[in-house]
């Protein structure tokens, strides 16, 4: 009887314990043990359980209210090929989800025990995605994706390492749902978006490549109304300040070295203060 189960080398073993066993303590030990492997041996030399026919499945526990004269939920199973899942994923992905959940057959129907279950789900599944990985259909893709106004300007982040923001030099993004801007589908590519990324591309290399500018530019940066100016506003400014704004911006140079830096010309910069209903201007410009 021992040779003819499984894991007869840890039967061996145990024989050979046994042996050596002197108290009966020990002994009631060696029993327990032995016990347990023995257990093992036999379920391991169990046979797997026979496959459900999902036909069978079908005609036993559905066709009862999922007929061509009920369709209760809309489901006609008894006409429907179950040995071509395939020919119909959208039918029989919706009775896999009830098959896993263990919802059908309704409370107070015969049901089948959850290893059926789980046979059955696993058969359909099996069939429907071997049908797909021969012939796989990843549906419409669009074949140019115009990146958007922030992922342009991360872009170029992350290709010149330029702490810019050209946002606001392009047009703005359509949007699917009135909220994303990133889908293939509403980005558009017309003849001003085109001029405007090309526009900047121009401006963004002669940045990273150091030549000097093609004419004097101009910028704002503002200060919202609405922020209030009694306490420190950016962790660029210094410790105890109140209000102001810290602007970090990048200056066009021919030089080729960061030791050889130097600019051809001026710069002019304008500030103006509000306080009430009244403002000062300061300007002050830096010859280099």
């Amino acid at each position: 009887m021992w040779g003819s189960l499984p894991h007869t080398g840890l039967v061996y073993t145990a024989l050979v314990w046994k042996a050596k066993l002197k108290t009966p303590v020990d002994r009631w030990i060696f029993a327990l043990v032995s016990g347990g492997v023995v257990a093992l041996a036999l379920l391991g030399a169990q046979a797997p359980p026979a496959r459900t026919d999902p036909r069978t499945f079908l005609d036993t526990y559905c066709i009862a209210c999922h007929n061509q004269k009920l369709r209760t939920a809309g489901l006609a199973l008894d006409s429907a090929d179950v040995s071509k899942p395939a020919a119909s994923p959208d039918l029989w992905e919706r009775v896999i989800e009830k098959l896993r959940a263990g919802s059908m057959p309704p409370p107070g129907s015969p049901r089948p025990d959850a290893a059926t279950y789980r046979g059955v789900a696993t058969s359909l599944e099996n069939e429907i995605d071997r049908a797909w990985a021969a012939s796989p259909n990843p549906g419409r893709s669009n074949a140019v994706h115009r990146l958007n106004r922030a992922e342009y300007n991360n872009a170029i982040r992350d290709l010149f390492a330029l702490d810019l923001d050209v946002r606001p030099l392009l047009p703005g993004d359509e949007t699917a749902d009135g909220s994303f801007d990133n889908f293939a589908d509403v980005l558009s590519i017309s003849t001003a978006h085109l001029e405007r990324y090309m526009s900047v591309a121009r401006q963004v290399t002669r940045l990273a490549t150091g030549l000097p500018p093609a004419s004097p530019s101009l910028e704002t940066f503002e200060i919202p109304l609405h922020v209030l100016q009694d306490d420190r506003q950016s962790e660029d400014l210094p410790l105890g300040s109140r209000g102001g704004i810290a602007v970090r911006h990048y200056f066009q140079s021919t030089a080729s070295t960061l030791s050889e830096f130097a600019c051809n010309g001026s710069i002019r910069i304008i500030s103006r203060a509000w306080g009430g209903h009244s403002g000062s201007t300061f300007a002050s410009t830096e010859n280099c």
